[in-house]
């Protein structure tokens, strides 16, 4: 009996397979940012009034940059909003992997 098993196929713990096990987050990786009620509230303290950018709410999801890690499950993001000039981004720190509000995801293509 040959053996067909590939790197790729062995499991390395915790039920995961080299291939199926997330990548550990980088600098400058695009992520998706799941904003919080928390988040919303700094925001619309910024430009209460909506001049500068488009309205926000719990839940909305947001296209960020990883500007810093914090492990490997773990970064300081730079949220990009619907606007323009300083009111057009958000920073979200420390904030962890997920699928939750206040939590990011990698983007898969």
């Amino acid at each position: 009996m040959t053996d067909t098993t590939t790197t790729a196929d062995v499991d390395t713990g915790g039920g995961l397979t080299a291939e199926s096990r997330p990548r550990p987050v980088a600098i400058c990786d695009l992520v998706t940012y799941r904003l919080t009620e928390s988040d919303v509230a700094v925001i619309e303290t910024t430009d209460p009034g909506h001049a500068h950018r488009n309205r926000v709410h719990a839940g909305q999801v947001c296209a960020a940059v990883v500007v810093a890690k914090c492990g490997p499950d773990a970064a300081n993001l730079r949220v990009i909003l619907d606007g323009a000039g300083v009111f057009a981004d958000f920073w979200a720190t420390s904030r962890s992997r997920g699928t939750e509000p206040g939590q990011w995801q990698p983007i898969v293509h």
